[in-house]
């Protein structure tokens, strides 16, 4: 294999043709990124080896190589020649589905860069598909290499073909082939979508188009409305829930992808939302562009109003894994979250409230500058990070300290926040719109291919029908469908606009809100984004009060008002004081757990509350085969260690891990989730909560009262709280039967 590369090799340095451009900036970040597993044997020509791509020394992928050989025309024109090199028998079936990965993952990157992704998502394929003893002892050519895929063509998006020649249905429009992107219809077509949002109520500030688009209020906001779906949020600028027509149901690992440019404070945000014990599992932090590379992910804790005073549970005696949120003062930002899904029954004051912590993933990826779309600063990367987050928090710099691309400036001669806000969306537009521009040859072609297109994005079938009714089209009506094909460029931005509105809800944190003279920056930035939501924030005082509180110098809850020194030395107490005046009492908060509170809300989550028993709602017992999952990177809320295993959802200081504990457990599903769902979840690891087999289930309503539930009903409010009873089978039981137990 080696010889037939450097015969190629040869070949190519004959001919003397240069890479492009973006190829060699391509070639010299996989060097950068690999390093000594990257090898380079000729100008075209490129091998990564597979053992230092982050993978165990056993891996199945690690004795496996990649040679790629890129052409002239690579990436515009041509994809590149593929040889994967490792112990897989010539003979072995599995060659030609790994041939085929690498064809399909070449056609969704065409025109792009793809090296890196083909890499990835062959060591993916290999780790999964291939045992840990690859060689097939029945075959002797176990070092033939896989030379299947020779060359990954892509007929249906090659540059100069499509530009030429029409296809059977139509020419490929004009629009398609320019390289550059009109940002006046960008815009346009943003706009449109947010009009059309707030027109039909599908997304919406506080109040909706009833509330005359006031941006803000100080005073104390009213309660969710089940019925007109008015939604109040943390800070002063409020978003209802995007409608996602999501039918998707299951267990939801509810993921928040932290966005912006570099320097605004992102690795700060999440090291402050996650509270890390331990310094290597916080975030990397420091004064310089590209601190992150590699996305930081943690665990971090949203406020859901607790179900105990509607359901007739004292306070003091309900538990839940992930703790009670601090005492709510009239004045705090918490007073005003309204969570998914509840409506408050407290005459309009949340204060009066019980509200609990419930568990969410917190993602960081590397800052976005402007052009990333395109590459610049391993956006495309960057980006393509951000597919599994349920929503985003865009952190904006709001002091007016640095510029565009993270570096320092002087104070007030940084980039503007509006302008910040406006790229940014601009880029998650663009990489969006040339990813599917790329393919719209074969859209032309075949215009019921256009929701897969859309659904790399871990978008729900629902989702991608609600996006696509919208655009006044039909899912389900195939000549609604094909009726794309006649789009123009502005009907694309129109459709992109509609699937990232719906798909990446966007929650503005204007952080560094500390610094003086922020105020007019984040008053403009309500002013012009008076239906977006957005929690002015200071990260790195809740970092430091985190950090502080985890070595016994503060008393501090997190999202509380209040902080207090527990010692006398000068710089504590001098800190305590700062963060004192300069935000608890101007905000209420740092914001920290405010800001991921309301971005849940953007997408709410169906919750569950499963007990073991209705008249005293005492947890499931947590059953021997249920692994502790606490990490070191776990909230510093978490737990003392109590000598047994903790569920996923479980682990803050205070709470009770125990059998005994009330309402300890609270589960996200997503939204069109069934009672039968649950029962399926809670017997799966992580919970492993129950198992058997259904029998039936009940829920304990307001003021106590049970409740039959059927499996097939769907979770709501009113009955979250649930109690499955399970048949628990013996194994002599097993033909005929055994008795009904509740679990």
């Amino acid at each position: 294999a080696g010889e037939a590369a450097e015969a190629v090799g040869e070949q190519g340095e004959g001919e003397e043709e240069l890479l492009s451009p973006e190829a060699e900036e391509e070639v010299e970040a996989l060097e950068a990124i690999f390093m000594d597993d990257f090898s380079r044997s000729s100008p075209r020509i490129i091998s990564i080896r597979l053992s230092g791509c982050g993978v165990e020394e056993n891996a199945p992928s690690a004795p496996f190589r990649l040679v790629f050989t890129l052409g002239a025309g690579y990436p515009a024109r041509e994809a590149p020649g593929v040889e994967v090199v490792g112990p897989l028998g010539g003979r072995d079936p599995r060659r030609d589905a790994l041939a085929g990965l690498i064809a399909t993952t070449a056609e969704e990157c065409a025109q792009q860069p793809m090296v890196y992704t083909i890499v990835e998502q062959v060591r993916e394929w290999l780790d999964t598909h291939i045992p840990a003893d690859v060689v097939n002892p029945g075959d002797h050519n176990h070092s033939a290499p896989l030379t299947s895929v020779a060359s990954v063509a892509v007929e249906s998006d090659d540059m100069e073909g499509r530009s030429r020649e029409p296809s059977a249905q139509g020419r490929v429009p004009d629009w398609v082939m320019e390289e550059e992107i009109d940002m006046g219809k960008v815009a346009a077509a943003s706009q449109l979508a947010a009009e059309y949002d707030v027109k039909f109520g599908t997304s919406g500030m506080r109040g909706g188009a009833e509330s005359g688009g006031e941006s803000h209020s100080s005073g104390p906001r009213q309660p969710y409305d089940d019925a007109s779906g008015e939604w109040p949020v943390a800070g002063v600028s409020v978003a209802a829930p995007a409608l996602s027509g999501d039918s998707s149901s299951g267990r939801w690992d509810y993921c928040i992808g932290l966005v912006g440019k570099p320097s605004a404070g992102k690795s700060t945000f999440f090291n402050a939302g996650t509270d890390p014990r331990e310094e290597h599992a916080a975030a990397r932090v420091a004064a310089f562009p590209f601190t992150t590379i590699a996305p930081n992910v943690g665990l971090a804790y949203f406020a859901t109003p607790c179900p105990c005073q509607r359901v007739v549970i004292p306070r003091e005696l309900c538990r839940p894994a992930g703790g009670h949120v601090a005492p709510l003062p009239s004045s705090s930002p918490f007073s005003t979250i309204a969570a998914p899904g509840w409506s408050l029954q407290t005459g309009g004051n949340p204060a009066d409230v019980p509200w609990r912590h419930a568990r969410v993933t917190l993602k960081d990826v590397a800052g976005l500058v402007p052009g990333a779309y395109q590459g610049r600063g391993r956006g495309n990367a960057f980006l393509n990070d951000l597919c599994d987050a349920d929503v985003l928090m865009h952190i904006v710099d709001v002091s007016g300290t640095t510029d565009s691309e993270g570096c320092a400036t002087a104070e007030g001669e940084g980039s503007d926040p509006l302008d910040e806000i406006s790229w940014l969306r601009h880029e998650l537009h663009c990489w969006v719109f040339n990813n599917l521009r790329h393919k719209w040859a074969t859209v032309i072609r075949r215009p019921d291919k256009l929701p897969s297109m859309l659904s790399g994005y871990h978008a729900s079938k629902g989702m991608l029908e609600a996006v696509l009714a919208k655009c006044g089209i039909d899912a389900r009506r195939p000549e609604s469908v094909a009726t794309v094909k006649e789009w123009d460029e502005a009907k694309v931005h129109t459709l992109v606009a509609h699937f990232l509105r719906t798909r990446f809800p966007i929650m503005l944190v204007l952080n560094k809100a500390d610094i003086a003279g922020v105020e007019a920056r984040v008053e403009a930035v309500r002013g012009a984004h008076p239906r977006e939501a957005s929690v002015a924030v200071s990260a790195e005082s809740e970092a430091w009060l985190c950090k502080a509180r985890a070595l016994g110098k503060v008393e501090y809850l997190s999202g509380a008002s209040t902080c207090r020194a527990l010692n006398e030395d000068d710089a504590v107490v001098r800190r305590v004081r700062e963060i004192q005046a300069k935000v608890l009492r101007r905000f209420g908060s740092t914001g920290v757990q405010a800001a991921l509170s309301a971005a849940v809300a953007l997408r709410p989550p169906a919750m569950a509350f499963p007990v073991a028993n209705l008249d005293t709602c005492a947890a499931l017992p947590i059953r021997p085969q249920t692994s502790p999952l606490i990490s070191s990177g776990d909230s510093g809320r978490e737990a003392e260690s109590v000598g047994e295993a903790q569920p996923l959802h479980g682990g803050v200081r205070g709470s009770s891990a125990g059998p005994a504990a009330v309402l300890r457990d609270c589960v996200l599903l997503k939204p069109s989730s069934s009672v039968g769902e649950l029962f399926d979840v809670l017997k799966k690891p992580p919970y492993c909560l129950l198992h058997g087999e259904y029998v039936r289930a009940e829920c304990r309503l307001e003021r106590g009262k049970r409740h039959v539930i059927r499996k097939d009903d769907p979770l709501t409010r009113s009955n979250a709280v649930v109690q499955i009873m399970c048949n628990r089978k013996k194994g002599f039981q097993q033909a005929g039967g055994g008795r009904n137990e509740a679990s």
